[in-house]
């Protein structure tokens, strides 16, 4: 009886045969994430044996294992161990592989772009919002235009600069950076007046413009609003016609001095027309006539129209270019010719 117990004892606890072999894996890559995923799945190497396959993760800091589910916990290294169990004329074996956590890539807020003048006060520069608390650090393409001392920035020549803000790493956020622009602009100078210009057409051929008084060395040019009026050939103007233009005198940027613009307005009028004579009438008031005249305008080398005016209607009242006598007296009678 004592025979016979051993031997289903035996039978009982038969699991691999004597002769069992271990099976022939694949590869076992080594697996990256980054953090922040969650979770990953991990798929075994390929095997001649149908053992059922369990995983373990060395650092549980870095990754715990669920079934064939990795759930990532922080940036860093471990090795995760596959084992496949025992199969027929399988043994059990087990194969290692290294899972990396990188870490994940800040989001950053808006980073605007910045406009100062060279005569502006420094300024604390505002790093972008980002999900990471790693700290911040700036740096300028070029100090000689703006320079940086921790967050302060401050003008010093006019120009353009990359500014760049760069974040650390920290924890699990990996460093990062954002740029934009900072302009630096001269500052204004102080100029003197413009004064506007009166011109008689004929008067003068051209006129040499003079430029605001400056304290900025900026060259000056100039630009006519109305070309039909007056036309700008360098600092020399030429009217050509009656009417109005606006001038404009732009100073460009010169040293620590921004550009500037001042405006005047050219004036250009007709001179007087050369009038022939305005002859004195001496008219008779006639009993039943109509006692209106036509008036005559001077001769006048100018084609502008002819008006008149009476000094004194309740003698002689005009209408156009006719005049009607109503009562003795004396009066004098205007003839105005318009500009051309």
């Amino acid at each position: 009886m004592g025979a016979l117990i051993a031997f289903v004892i035996a039978l009982s606890g038969f699991q691999t045969p004597a002769f069992a072999v271990a099976p022939t894996h694949g590869a076992f890559s080594p697996i990256s994430a980054t953090w922040g995923v969650g979770a990953i799945s991990i798929a075994p190497p390929t095997s001649n044996s149908l053992g059922a396959w369990s995983y373990t993760s060395s650092n549980v800091n870095t990754a715990q294992i669920l079934g064939n589910i990795a759930t990532i916990k922080n940036v860093g290294t471990t090795t995760i161990t596959a084992i496949q169990a025992a199969n027929g004329i399988y043994d059990a074996k087990s194969i290692s592989t290294t899972l990396t956590v990188l870490p994940a890539i800040p989001t950053l807020g808006n980073f605007a772009s910045i406009t100062l003048g060279v005569d502006a006060a420094p300024i604390t520069l505002t790093a972008p919002t980002s999900t990471s608390a790693g700290t911040w650090s700036f740096t300028t393409s070029n100090s000689a235009i703006a320079s940086i001392s921790g967050s302060i920035l401050t003008p010093r020549a006019i120009g353009t600069v990359t500014l760049t803000a760069i974040q650390s790493a920290n924890f699990n956020w990996a460093a990062t950076s954002r740029a934009t622009t900072v302009t630096i602009t001269g500052g204004s100078p102080t100029t003197g007046p413009f004064a506007d210009l009166n011109l008689i057409l004929g008067s003068v051929a051209n006129v040499a413009l003079v430029p605001p008084t400056s304290n900025s060395l900026g060259a000056w040019t100039f630009t006519s609003s109305n070309t039909a009026v007056a036309t700008i050939t360098g600092n020399i103007l030429r009217p050509l016609k009656i009417g109005t233009s606006t001038i404009t005198a732009t100073q460009a940027a010169s040293g620590n001095y921004g550009s500037l613009s001042k405006t005047m307005t050219l004036t250009v009028q007709g001179g007087p027309p050369t009038l022939g004579e305005f002859k004195n009438v001496t008219a008779s008031l006639q009993p039943f006539a109509s006692n209106q005249l036509a008036l005559i305008a001077p001769i006048s080398n100018s084609a502008g129209a002819w008006s008149f005016t009476t000094s004194n209607s309740q003698i002689v009242s005009v209408n156009g270019g006719i005049a009607t006598l109503l009562n003795k007296g004396t009066v004098t009678i205007t003839a105005t010719q318009a500009a051309l």
